[in-house]
């Protein structure tokens, strides 16, 4: 994105739009009030800048939500990603273990022809 002005002083700082919505998912997680007034203090800006509030009022809007109703639903649905999450961990530990299994039986096998390859030659060179 372009990078977006905020006047401090007589010198423009421009910040990127990615740092205004991180500032403002990290400010909101706190449970502070978070506007443009707020991002701009976080960086040491000063004064009105619209392309600074304009995100900010939209990240609001999105993020505050309508009723309990739309917060129970919220929860459900982390409920579920949580379980989907707990499921993949649990099948990617079972492979983890398979291979694990796999690997020790290659290994020991390879370990057991190699003994016996070398048991081979040294009774070879015996009969010599």
């Amino acid at each position: 994105m372009y990078p977006l002005p905020v006047e401090y002083g007589h010198v423009n700082r421009k910040l990127t739009y990615q740092q205004i919505v991180s500032t403002f998912e990290a400010l909101s997680w706190t449970g502070m009030p978070v506007s443009g007034r707020v991002l701009g203090a976080q960086f040491g800006a000063a004064g009105k800048a619209g392309r600074v509030f304009a995100p900010c009022r939209s990240l609001r809007k999105r993020d505050v939500p309508t009723s309990v109703t739309e917060l129970h639903r919220r929860l459900r649905e982390a409920e579920q990603g949580r379980a989907a999450a707990e499921v993949a961990r649990e099948c990617a530990l079972q492979r983890v273990e398979r291979c694990e299994a796999r690997e020790i039986t290659h290994q020991d096998r390879w370990a057991n022809e190699i003994y016996a390859l070398l048991q081979t030659a040294q009774q070879l060179e015996g009969k010599r």
